[in-house]
């Protein structure tokens, strides 16, 4: 738990010799962060030494206390964050991706709505003009957004200008946003920007991104947690 300004640090260490085979391990790891100032990191280690072993982590980092709204954006990963949260108060969460929505229509304390518009077959997400008009009538209290690309030079992007401005409108009409993304979109440029590093107030990734790269970016004034 980080209150305040505090930084907390998780260290662990999965170890699966040879003999264990066909073996399972699920690790994860939670945080809970209390103000906007709090930080935390996970940094965990796996060594396998068979080729049957099946492995998951998982880092899941939750706010209490201020999100009744979150924009939650499209994108496996994002899936895969919807699956393991678990939200102790109601919440109304805001998605233009349909199997996150299918997942949170089964999970209890949240009312959700659905943006609409015309469904893109490669991400099963809407994405034109009407998930933008939508957005531009609420005020939410978190965005969760990913990006395809994020670089110094021309913050963040993705490939679709229409994805680009679902985007925009989720960040300005949310009073927190946080991005979301794996440590491989970073030092790389998509097609079509959608924001500027300092539009966002925190940001997390794996902990597969190198030091140079973390300083890199740190040193512009993110604030980046690695899980």
């Amino acid at each position: 738990i980080s209150a305040g300004k505090s930084k907390n640090s998780y260290r662990g260490l999965v170890k699966i010799n040879y003999k264990a085979m066909s073996s399972k391990n699920y690790s994860q790891c939670d945080s809970l962060l209390i103000g906007n100032q709090s930080n935390s990191n996970t940094f965990p280690f796996i060594s396998v030494q068979n080729s049957t072993t099946k492995l998951e982590h998982e880092a899941s980092i939750s706010k209490i206390g201020e999100a009744e709204s979150v924009f939650w954006d499209e994108g496996y990963m994002f899936e895969m964050a919807a699956e393991s949260w678990q939200p102790k108060h109601r919440v109304t969460v805001i998605t233009n991706a349909l199997r996150t929505a299918y997942i949170f229509s089964q999970k209890p304390n949240v009312d959700l709505i659905f943006l609409g518009g015309k469904i893109r077959e490669q991400t099963i997400a809407t994405a034109d003009a009407w998930g933008p008009r939508q957005l531009a009538d609420l005020v939410i209290d978190v965005a969760l957004i990913g990006s395809n690309g994020i670089s110094l030079k021309h913050g963040c992007t993705t490939p679709s200008d229409a994805v680009s401005a679902t985007k925009r409108a989720a960040i300005k009409a949310s009073h927190t946003s946080i991005l979301l993304a794996l440590s491989n979109r970073w030092g790389f440029d998509s097609f079509v920007k959608f924001a500027d590093l300092d539009a966002f107030n925190e940001a997390i990734s794996d902990s597969d991104m190198d030091s140079e790269t973390y300083k890199k970016f740190s040193n512009t004034g993110m604030r980046i947690t690695l899980v």
